[in-house]
């Protein structure tokens, strides 16, 4: 683990047996202690192998959010997390540690739509 990083945001990097992933699919970027939305956009599967059919790389958008409640600085914030389908997409292959951006060190945790700014910045 590398210092600095959140300890949930290691944890939630690792889930590594999501071979269901499809178009459509909410997901989590990992951004050392911050958290946000995004979607998949495009699924890339292995076409031949004993991994023929799974995902090889997923291409992925940042989501829209918003504060529709609650404070961000004080963690009680509540969101309105909506799709950008003109946002660029950033690609992820899954590795043994999660599913890594390509030439980027962020993580994605695949399945899930959060958002978390830590108010210590």
């Amino acid at each position: 683990m590398s210092h600095g990083r959140s300890l949930v945001n290691v944890l939630q990097q690792t889930n590594t047996k999501t071979a269901t992933v499809k178009v459509g699919d909410g997901v989590t970027f990992l951004r050392w202690s911050d958290r946000s939305p995004g979607t998949v956009a495009e699924v890339q599967t292995f076409k031949s192998g004993p991994k023929a059919g799974t995902p090889r790389r997923i291409g992925v958008r940042a989501d829209n959010y918003k504060i529709v409640s609650g404070s961000q600085q004080g963690g009680s914030a509540r969101y309105e997390i909506t799709q950008d389908p003109e946002a660029r997409v950033f690609w992820y292959r899954l590795t043994k540690k999660g599913w890594k951006r390509e030439g980027g060190s962020t993580f994605l945790h695949v399945g899930t739509r959060e958002v978390w700014c830590d108010p210590t910045f």
